[in-house]
């Protein structure tokens, strides 16, 4: 959750900073449209010749721009005497013989101008009150006050108790999410529709702009071609371009010359030229001398202007401003993106009624899973099994789920058995013990060594059941075998020889193979002694006991003659066990085996001579784990224990390891 609220902040605050960089960049960004319109006016046949200046005056520039002023010296004025005062320049109407139009807009504009006769402020108002000096202190104040001061700073850190916001219900988590991925992706959809339709309609303004600007060019280009009634000024290429010209979309244009509004034509509802800031703002533009394209932004509304400077050689400067409503065209996709606020809320709606319904079923599983896991705790049933539903995710976790409870019912059954038969076990040379220590009869010797041979018998009997559980117990722990490289054939040698040890039997070794390995050199040998020493217990002496060793091959069931008996190859159950030997390339197997001629194994009990504490006849002394314990070490190194057997012939207890192909291809090779 945490993560991805910041993922969603970081995104979130990139879009800003895109909106805010492209709305800066709209609004605060500068066009240039190219140069100014200069032109050579047309005089009229009267005035035809050139204006006679002073020597000392310095000839104008033809095709001067705005910025740069036309100036006479003293009260002069081209084509006049140079001793009459010219209160202002000639009208259009005194240069060309046509009735003047006063326009409406043709006022001054208003400007804030400091008075001339207005007193320079004083730095220091007499109205302040004086200074007060305060003396120096005394020797005996000023020794007080320059004495050292201890400081001490405690910085208290505000704690906040506000608790944590957290979600722990899945339902509500998946709600939260789902909502949130939704509203990020719709708001990006927002910001993106707001940037692309503020890039659309600063475009489209610019192009419009451009247009009205190549078009004014082309109309001063064709008029001050004409040799007779083209354009005699620039107030009056102004006047004729305003009037022929069509109004841009939301916006008007209009007509400066000497800081005033001189001619206007707006499109419907436009009212720029009623906007005294816009019209101000124009105003201070008059000594431009490049056409260029920027944003204004006023008390009514924010405007794209396009100011494009007209001069005409030795009369008048103009100034063409294309005003175009940057807030009426934003205002269609303001609307837009309210509109689909609206809709984004309504599927955000949706969204989280849609995620309810479908938590509801999806979750389903999951509480009834919760449900029986808590009816298991209440009640230690593990016989309930949770019913598997479809072929997805949950249904796998069903299955899981119902495998792992499975194995915890073996689990617990097994340890049940285990200390019901622990129990039964101890309690029996216990009570045999008591039995005969109640009934001894002191003053007996042979009674009391009688009594105590037995009780010895009895002790050994349970050190060797509690040797045995120990074993069991470890064959769990991760060291419980301990690899390293060992020669088989000296294994099996090492065993042989401790293995004649057990009693008066034909001992035979079947099959010798010499090859390394990596094994638990002790916890094989203790395996291949344990089957051994149960093979001496089940056999009658003189018959043969053999031990061997094969790559790939298997022993089969021999009788006293020697002939083989087909016999069923039973294999211990898993123990869930992990291997704790390395894993080994190739799929050769390392057969260890031991033989006997003794009373075999009843086919109904070959599957349960693997468990613990089980005997299948009574009769014979031991505790019932020897072969758990052999399973156990074959599992540890990652193999098998398996068992063929047959009544009255004997059986073949064979525990199957893994080899690798580089140990076991010098074997091979020699076969």
């Amino acid at each position: 959750m945490r993560k991805f609220a910041a993922v969603a902040i970081v995104c979130t605050a990139l879009c800003l900073a895109v909106l805010i960089g492209t709305r800066a960049m709209v609004l605060n960004g500068v066009y240039d449209l190219g140069p100014a319109v200069n032109f050579e006016p047309q005089i009229p046949v009267a005035t035809q010749q050139a204006p006679q200046l002073p020597p000392s005056a310095p000839a104008p520039n033809k095709g001067t721009a705005m910025s740069e002023k036309l100036s006479y010296p003293g009260n002069s004025y081209p084509g006049g005497s140079s001793g009459s005062p010219v209160p202002a320049p000639p009208t259009l109407a005194a240069i060309q013989p046509r009735p003047a139009v006063q326009l409406p807009g043709d006022q001054p504009l208003p400007q804030i101008l400091n008075p001339a006769n207005a007193a320079p402020p004083s730095p220091l108002s007499p109205s302040l009150p004086p200074v007060a000096t305060t003396p120096p202190p005394s020797g005996e104040r000023a020794a007080y006050q320059s004495r050292p001061r201890r400081v001490v700073e405690k910085t208290i850190q505000p704690q906040s108790n506000a608790p944590k916001l957290r979600i722990t219900n899945l339902r509500n988590r998946m709600l939260v999410h789902s909502v949130l991925i939704s509203g990020f992706a719709l708001t990006i959809v927002g910001l993106i529709m707001l940037v692309s339709g503020m890039f659309q309609i600063s475009h489209a303004e610019r192009s419009q702009t451009e247009l009205i600007t190549n078009d004014l060019r082309n109309f001063v280009k064709a008029e001050s071609g004409k040799s007779n009634g083209g354009i005699v000024s620039a107030k009056d290429a102004l006047s004729k371009f305003i009037a022929a010209e069509d109004a841009p979309y939301n916006g008007s244009l209009l007509g400066f010359s000497a800081g005033k509004l001189i001619e206007q034509k707006g499109a419907r509802d436009s009212a720029a030229h009623q906007d005294a800031q816009l019209l101000a703002e124009l105003a201070s533009y008059s000594d431009i001398n490049s056409a260029r394209m920027f944003m204004i932004r006023t008390d009514q509304a924010t405007y794209a202007v396009g100011m494009v400077p007209i001069s005409a050689a030795d009369t008048d400067d103009a100034l063409l401003a294309i005003v175009s409503n940057y807030s009426a065209d934003i205002t269609p996709t303001q609307t837009q993106l309210l509109l689909f606020a609206g809709i984004s809320f309504l599927v955000l709606a949706l969204v989280g009624l849609v995620n309810v319904r479908a938590s509801q079923s999806l979750l389903a599983p999951i509480g009834r899973l919760r449900n029986l896991m808590a009816s298991i705790t209440s009640e230690q049933d593990l016989t309930k099994r949770l019913p598997v539903e479809g072929d997805d995710d949950l249904a796998d976790v069903t299955r899981q789920m119902n495998s792992m409870i499975a194995r915890l019912q073996s689990s617990f059954d097994e340890q049940r058995d285990l200390l019901n038969d622990v129990g039964h076990e101890l309690r029996t040379p216990i009570t045999v013990v008591r039995g005969h220590l109640e009934l001894l009869n002191p003053g007996d010797p042979q009674d009391t060594a009688r009594t105590r041979e037995l009780a010895l018998e009895e002790l050994s009997r349970m050190h060797r059941l509690t040797e045995d559980l120990i074993t069991v117990a470890k064959s769990d722990r991760p060291d419980f075998i301990r690899p390293e490289r060992v020669d088989i054939g000296d294994l099996l040698m090492d065993v042989f020889e401790n293995a004649t040890q057990l009693g008066n039997f034909n001992w035979r070794i079947d099959n010798l193979t010499i090859v390394p390995t990596t094994a638990d050199p002790q916890r094989l040998q203790q395996a291949l002694l344990a089957l051994a020493q149960n093979a001496s217990k089940f056999a009658t002496p003189g018959t043969v006991i053999a031990l061997g060793a094969g790559i790939d091959y298997q022993q089969p069931l021999l009788d006293q003659q020697g002939n083989p008996v087909p016999a069923d190859t039973i294999t211990a159950p898993s123990l869930q066990m992990l291997s704790q030997v390395p894993p080994v390339e190739g799929t050769h197997r390392l057969n260890l085996w031991v033989r006997d001629q003794g009373i075999g194994i009843d086919p109904k009990d070959q599957e349960q001579v693997f468990s613990r504490f089980m005997r299948v006849n009574h009769s014979y002394a031991g505790s019932g784990l020897g072969l758990s314990i052999v399973n156990a070490i074959a599992q540890a190194h990652g193999g098998i224990l398996q068992v063929r057997s047959a009544l009255s012939v004997g059986s073949v207890f064979n525990i199957s390891l893994p080899i690798s192909n580089d140990d076991c291809k010098d074997e091979l090779q020699g076969e």
